[in-house]
């Protein structure tokens, strides 16, 4: 359906009312409490980045400065702005659509709970007051916001029906508000200078953290969309700690982002943060995501039938002719090997040398994955989005310092 903007507040209305009317089993309104949110996209978002595409162009060639005060150029280009569309695709997808919505509607990866319109720059998103779970036998890519359980063992505690009805908008309104504290940062040009130069605007390093924040909300949600895959979403959940680690935390280790210390701090933040109300529909997959460090370590067959925190490990001998080294591994060092150790292996198992600790790791370990590793990086942005401006305030200024040059003694 296509409509003008006069009219899409009434058209928006009429499929509300139309929602509420469709009858569920027993002829009663099957979304008694659905709702609707029209949620805008600021036009400054978008100028912004244009700005960093053009300042871009512009610095990387100084010649096309001087040919633009001479006229347009080529104006047979039928292209408008062809001259200035680095990373055009991400920031369209950044600045004009609802993909920082993605991950919201993925938050209950067992069911369908909202969904959007994807109207460029205003989509409007309905809330159905409910969970609405597939029927048996149901292909999980019904839609791009479904999931399901590739363990097949209920990983994501399913939300109980008592909800508040005004929590599912409520719910809207707080994802929204805290990505706009990420968007008002990362828009904003003034702070992507170089200090130690009069303040040149740095637009490399602007399109960088553009390209990363759209990637961020791109990653999280594309675990879930694609949870009929288990493979699939192993692969994609590495992707995703590993950009959140880089860009967020400046580790280049993802594996810290699975540390159990690290995973309980971050929901007990989360679950300090987000108001009561939101718990049952924000939280489930993050509640999911507190486990998977204890259901890692329980892949640690020799110290599960010890009943120990620790983990042995021989290591080969550190030179030729002496003895193997043993070691004992606290619970922290044994999962955090063990992640970077099976994230490495997505170039292979082979090709290691014999020294490499993280291969020894795999030698104690069943091997298996829970399916709840995959919901950690949903619980680390639910963390960012708690706290945008505590974590942007370090890493702005880390991304700044490792993007210049260092200056000659």
């Amino acid at each position: 359906m296509s409509a003008q903007s006069t009219e899409l507040v009434f058209f928006a209305k009429e499929a509300l009312a139309q929602l509420r009317s469709m009858q569920g089993e027993t002829g009663e309104s099957a979304f008694p409490h659905s709702g609707l949110r029209s949620v805008e996209i600021s036009d400054r978002f978008f100028q912004s980045a244009k700005f960093a595409q053009l300042m871009l162009r512009l610095r990387q060639d100084p010649e096309l400065h001087h040919s633009l005060s001479r006229g347009p150029i080529n104006p047979g280009n039928t292209v408008p702005g062809g001259q200035f569309q680095a990373a055009e695709q991400h920031v369209y997808e950044l600045t004009l659509r609802d993909t920082f919505l993605a991950p919201l509607l993925a938050s209950i990866p067992t069911g369908i709970w909202a969904f959007s319109s994807g109207r460029l720059r205003n989509p409007y998103i309905f809330t159905l007051g409910t969970v609405v779970k597939d029927p048996p036998g149901t292909s999980p890519r019904m839609s791009d916001i479904l999931a399901g359980d590739p363990a097949r063992h209920g990983t994501v505690k399913l939300l109980e029906q008592t909800a508040d009805p005004k929590a599912w908008g409520q719910a809207v309104d707080w994802w929204c508000m805290k990505t706009n504290a990420i968007f008002a940062r990362v828009s904003d040009i003034t702070e992507f200078t170089d200090h130690n130069d009069d303040g040149v605007y740095l637009p490399e390093l602007h399109l960088m953290w553009l390209m990363d924040t759209l990637e961020t909300f791109k990653r999280v949600a594309e675990v879930a969309n694609s949870w009929h895959s288990a493979f699939g979403t192993t692969l994609t959940t590495y992707t995703a700690l590993d950009l959140i680690a880089e860009t967020w935390h400046g580790t280049r280790d993802m594996a810290q982002l699975v540390e159990p210390k690290m995973v309980s701090d971050a929901l007990s933040r989360v679950r300090a943060s987000i108001p009561i109300p939101l718990h049952p529909i924000l939280l489930p997959a993050a509640e999911a995501a507190g486990r998977a460090p204890g259901l890692i370590f329980d892949g640690f067959f020799q110290s599960r039938q010890r009943e120990s925190d620790t983990v042995d490990i021989v290591l080969p001998p550190s030179q030729k002719g002496s003895k193997p080294r043993r070691e004992q591994w606290s619970k922290k060092t044994a999962i955090q090997k063990l992640v970077r150790a099976r994230r490495n292996a997505t170039h292979g198992f082979v090709g290691k040398p014999h020294s490499d600790p993280y291969l020894h790791v795999l030698t104690q370990h069943n091997g298996k994955l829970p399916s709840e590793f995959a919901m950690l990086p949903y619980l680390h942005l639910l963390d960012i989005l708690c706290s945008p401006d505590e974590l942007l305030d370090a890493a702005i200024p880390r991304s700044i310092s490792k993007f210049l040059p260092r200056k000659q003694n």
